[in-house]
């Protein structure tokens, strides 16, 4: 019999546009069903249309406009009522909150082992901006440390968002993996991506206050000055209602910007193919799948120091410190009027995704599974 997995999740599994919900975790569902018997729980519902395949999906079919504790009850109600018929071995919870602090919830009274699996907001809190659990006198900030102390296991994306945890008290010694992607999806361009006047420029991330597009568009329109050919690409879902396409306009940039919205997957890759450099200027990224997104499609990857970028800078990514618009655009001219170091940080960020593909990260979180689920049996 193929061991038992409870994954514990907000959402993400079927829903949102194209039903393709959280990429990383839709495929991380899918590779593990191979090995595991998987049941999905999730206080979110997917799309109406969509349908799991090869794994148990139980989804509390309440708005998020109704009261988290409700919706918790109904979430422990669908998850007692199935433990009688489904006995899982191990639980593993996506974010910290309150997805984490509901498993160990979970834990205590089944004692069933429990890995939080840590995704953005559930490791920092940046008062600037209202992002992440870990903001000064937030009551959920206390039950989320109270969580994480309580699990069996801690997982992280980076040693970037490690050091975050630290920062906020957290004692509890994480693994770092971070998410490889899909080399049979993301792949290198056939036609050499030569340095010439006619730069292309990527960003691919929703508009919102994390992702800071003023910084993009600030950087944006210094590079401008020195490569006037030069385009920016901007994918993902406007959630500033117009705010980025109006500064574009202010700062007399926007009829070299194209903005696509939000887009499949599969059309994504063609964009990272195209391109030159990508630009990423968020202010806090726990990864930041794109970037190893786009270094699989030999696209030069430079944005703030955050992420998966503070972790592989400067051999496979170039990084700069948040909201400095000015070091970003020198750090691009500085890449085009040096082809070589160019060349040199697409071959080095290709051949990092390579040996840390997607089924690598499977393989490292396979291992801890095994480990805990070794422990409980003997």
């Amino acid at each position: 019999m193929k061991p038992r997995i409870a994954i514990l999740t907000v959402g993400g599994i079927g829903s949102g546009y194209f039903s393709q919900g959280v990429p990383v975790l839709m495929e991380l569902v899918e590779h593990l069903k191979h090995n595991y018997t998987l049941s999905v729980y999730s206080l979110t519902a997917p799309n109406k249309d969509f349908k799991p395949q090869g794994f148990r999906l139980k989804a509390v079919p309440l708005s998020y406009r109704v009261s988290f504790w409700l919706r918790a009850c109904w979430f422990f109600i669908l998850f007692i009522k199935d433990l009688f018929f489904y006995k899982p071995q191990l639980i593993h919870a996506f974010w910290g909150y309150p997805s984490g602090f509901l498993a160990v919830i979970l834990k205590k009274i089944f004692r069933i082992p429990v890995i939080i699996h840590l995704q953005g907001g559930d490791s920092v809190g940046i008062p600037e901006i209202g992002y992440g659990i870990f903001q000064k006198n937030n009551r959920k900030a206390k039950i989320t440390k109270w969580a994480y102390s309580k699990a069996n296991e801690l997982m992280c994306l980076t040693h970037f968002q490690k050091h975050t945890l630290e920062q906020n008290g957290i004692k509890k010694t994480p693994f770092v993996i971070p998410y490889g992607v899909d080399t049979h999806i993301f792949v290198a361009p056939n036609v050499e991506k030569n340095v010439s006047n006619s730069v292309k420029i990527i960003h691919v991330a929703d508009l919102n206050p994390v992702k800071n597009q003023s910084m993009l568009l600030l950087a944006f329109q210094e590079i401008l000055k020195h490569i006037p050919e030069a385009s920016l690409t901007i994918i993902g879902l406007d959630t500033l209602e117009g705010k980025i396409q109006n500064l574009a306009k202010d700062l007399g940039v926007n009829k070299h910007i194209h903005f696509l919205g939000i887009l499949p997957r599969k059309e994504i890759v063609e964009h990272l193919q195209k391109a030159h450099i990508l630009l990423h200027t968020s202010f806090y990224e726990a990864q930041a799948v794109v970037v190893a997104e786009a270094m699989a499609c030999k696209t030069v990857v430079c944005g703030s120091n955050v992420g998966l970028i503070a972790d592989l800078n400067p051999l496979y990514t170039q990084s700069v410190a948040i909201n400095d618009y000015k070091a970003l655009a020198e750090k691009v001219l500085w890449l085009f009027q040096n082809p070589d170091v160019y060349r040199q940080l697409q071959e080095k960020g290709f051949e990092w995704t390579q040996k840390h593909d997607f089924r690598w990260t499977v393989e490292q979180i396979k291992s801890i599974y095994t480990s805990l689920i070794f422990k409980k049996l003997s």
